[in-house]
């Protein structure tokens, strides 16, 4: 940060960055697709972040309760490289399709994640463009590790 400075260069979004990962434990994280999802009966909220550590960056979604700021769960979706900005190829829209159903999509909308209310987490594939394991390749090839079956 002290090197933006000497050389001059516009760095009030890599000092906010500096202080938001202080002030989260040395931890960058970043909410994707709009950030938190409110489900129709408004009693549940679902979350998709990307927190970034030196050697990974980690995409989940965490659902809590409207009523009690209580974490319901926690879900792991992929680890990514570290530095790996470009979400949208795995994720970059979420929404509830139901009260008890949380839908996240790619940027292609050829992958979409579904969550039930028992945290069960499945994917379906749109095969219009192309085949199953064309889709199923990229994203292994995206990430680091899956957390979901594909």
């Amino acid at each position: 940060m002290i090197l933006y400075r000497h050389l001059g260069l516009q760095c009030s979004d890599v000092e906010l960055a500096y202080i938001n990962i202080i002030a989260n434990s040395f931890k960058l994280s970043v909410p994707l697709c709009g950030g938190a999802k409110l489900n129709r009966k408004k009693t549940n909220i679902a979350t998709v972040t990307a927190h970034h550590y030196f050697d990974y960056a980690l995409i989940e979604v965490t659902f809590s309760d409207v009523i009690t700021p209580l974490k319901l769960k926690k879900i792991d979706l992929y680890k990514t490289v570290p530095g790996y900005f470009i979400y949208t190829q795995l994720v970059k829209s979420a929404k509830w399709v139901d009260n008890e159903t949380f839908a996240i999509f790619n940027n292609t909308k050829e992958f979409t994640l579904i969550i039930n209310k028992d945290f069960v987490c499945t994917s379906t594939y749109d095969l219009n463009s192309r085949e199953k394991d064309g889709i199923i390749e990229e994203i292994k090839f995206l990430t680091k590790e899956i957390f979901f079956t594909l």
